[in-house]
């Protein structure tokens, strides 16, 4: 299975872009949460997404399937697919 990180940027949005976003993201397989190794999900970062394919996709055709869709919000974007074969985090809580 193969794991991608995703990082949009909307430029210009306001809230009912992102949540657009949001719907778009969530429709393609993509969540902004990770599941840790306790079983818990996490949140991710603002605007990162984490989806996993069974098919062998490269970033560049994950790229080519988000942009298409993620165009249809009608403001200017910053799309960057990154394919992970291993993702480690930690997050401190204070």
């Amino acid at each position: 299975m193969t794991q991608f990180i995703v990082r949009v940027e909307l430029h210009n949005a306001d809230a009912s872009h992102y949540e657009r976003l949001h719907e778009i993201m969530h429709n393609a397989g993509f969540g902004n949460a990770i599941l840790g190794e306790d079983g818990k999900a996490y949140r991710l970062p603002a605007a990162e997404y984490h989806g996993k394919s069974d098919d062998a996709e490269t970033a560049t055709s994950v790229r080519v399937f988000l942009q298409a869709r993620i165009a249809t919000i009608g403001v200017g974007f910053l799309l960057l697919v990154t394919r992970a074969q291993d993702i480690a985090w930690y997050l401190e809580l204070a």
